[in-house]
C-alpha cells in the first residue's frame, strides 16, 4: 500500500506531503521528489486517503497563490494611481 507522509513547513500550506520511499528505525522517513532529505512526519496516511489530502492541499495552495497574486496586483494598481497623482512613473512590471 501507499504511504504518503506529512510534515510542518514553514510557508503556506504550512504542511508539505509526498509519497514515502522509506520509512526510517526512527521513525523519519524518505520520500518520493525529496531525494537526500529525511522528514518527520507529523501524520501518515495509507492510499487513497493520503493521496486525497496531498492533492486538497496542492488545489489549496494553487487558490492561495493565485488569491494572493490578485491581491498584489490590486495593490500595485493602486500605489500606481497614487504615483500618477505626483507625476510619478508606474512601479511594478507585470
Amino acid at each position: 500500500m501507499k504511504l504518503f507522509a506529512f510534515w510542518k513547513y514553514d510557508l503556506f500550506p504550512y504542511l508539505l506531503g509526498a509519497k514515502v520511499e522509506q520509512v526510517r528505525d526512527d521513525g523519519w522517513v524518505t520520500t518520493e521528489g525529496y531525494q537526500g532529505m529525511v522528514f518527520n512526519p507529523v501524520r501518515v496516511l495509507g492510499g487513497k486517503t493520503g493521496e486525497k489530502l496531498h492533492a486538497e492541499l496542492k488545489e489549496l495552495t494553487a487558490e492561495y497563490d493565485a488569491d494572493l497574486k490578485k491581491l498584489r496586483d490590486e495593490y500595485l494598481d493602486r500605489v500606481n494611481v497614487r504615483l500618477a497623482e505626483y507625476n510619478v512613473p508606474p512601479v511594478g512590471g507585470r
